[in-house]
């Protein structure tokens, strides 16, 4: 699936996890969800967006493509 895909390599997504501990959504402390960052360029700091969540970064980053004005097919290998 998807999120252990990226507990294995999380390439420029921010959140609080571990190994032993990922996805980790949820913090123990206090039950409020895990915000995710994501750096979308190495270069430009201001390029670093927020997202509510993990899953709020998958349904972001795929809401892009089934918005899109133009025809697409998406396949998803992790699916």
């Amino acid at each position: 699936h998807w999120m252990g895909s990226m507990c294995r390599k999380n390439y420029e997504a921010i959140w609080p996890h571990t190994q032993k501990n990922c996805p980790n959504l949820i913090k123990e402390h206090d039950n409020t969800i895990n915000e995710v960052q994501v750096k979308y360029s190495k270069t430009d700091p201001s390029k670093i967006v927020k997202h509510e969540s993990l899953v709020g970064l998958w349904n972001d980053y795929n809401r892009l493509y089934a918005d899109a004005s133009f025809p697409r097919l998406i396949v998803r290998y992790e699916d």
